[in-house]
């Protein structure tokens, strides 16, 4: 696996790999509207393309509660007014998987890739992600295993992980999520009904878990599961900075 890294601002620096290429993107902490933006502006780019190339967004969010498919607004309601209390947004996106809190330690995965021109069906290519998260979580010592209901991967200390990927018009949108070390306690007041039970990587380990070594166990896995020749990893986007400047002041949903 080639792998080039470059900074914020050199994006159109890596040559055209006809083969297929994977371009990463660290982007840190993201307000959940902010990425949502950049990936839309990824799906054109990889919609109107004629190549394999993919984009892989990884970053964390301040607190947030999404609602996917499987979720429903009456998830939040018994704790819509703790949510308020601490300034914790809902946003109901359209997104397979259900409703889920996302926090600082919590990694999140956008994928946007063209499912036709990779010859992988919605299903291997669940199975594709789901693969590189248990993936993942085994170089980091926990023993994890795929889970259907919800979708995603557990642990024997309950769930690491959790499916939220979408497809229109054969291009792969939002992606996983997979917790690294975020706040626990407040992940399970907000979300006790979850079951499994809600864990993380460092809980279920007892030990720290460095954040960039399962970006990088992750990449890795995925990238040679899809058979992208070369992946070009990037820290930041030079758009990311204007999409937050727009989204000042927008409302809470």
């Amino acid at each position: 696996m080639t792998v080039e890294k470059k900074q914020q601002g050199e994006i159109g620096a890596a040559p055209v790999d006809t083969a297929g290429g994977l371009d990463v993107y660290l982007l840190g902490l993201v307000d959940f509207d902010s990425a949502v933006i950049l990936q839309r502006k990824f799906v054109d780019e990889v919609a109107g393309a004629e190549n394999r190339d993919g984009v892989l967004m990884l970053c964390e969010h301040p607190p947030v509660v999404t609602i996917g498919r499987d979720g429903r607004y009456g998830d939040v309601l018994d704790v819509t007014r703790h949510l308020r209390s601490r300034s914790i947004a809902v946003r109901r996106i359209p997104r397979g998987g259900p409703t889920l809190l996302h926090l600082p330690g919590q990694l999140a995965i956008y994928l946007v890739v063209p499912l036709d021109r990779l010859r992988l069906g919605v299903w291997e290519f669940a199975a594709v992600l789901q693969r590189a998260l248990a993936a993942a979580a085994e170089e980091q010592q926990v023993a994890a295993r795929i889970h259907r209901e919800p979708a995603g991967v557990v642990t024997r200390a309950g769930q690491v992980g959790w499916m939220g990927a979408a497809v229109r018009a054969g291009i792969t949108r939002f992606g996983a999520f997979l917790n690294v070390d975020p706040d626990l306690f407040l992940m399970r007041e907000l979300m006790p009904e979850a079951d499994p039970r809600i864990t993380s990587l460092a809980a279920a380990r007892v030990h720290p878990v460095s954040m960039s070594a399962v970006r990088e166990s992750f990449v890795r896995h995925l990238s040679t599961a899809l058979h992208y020749r070369g992946v070009r990893v990037y820290t930041g986007h030079p758009a990311l900075q204007r999409i937050r400047r727009a989204s000042l002041g927008r409302p809470h949903a």
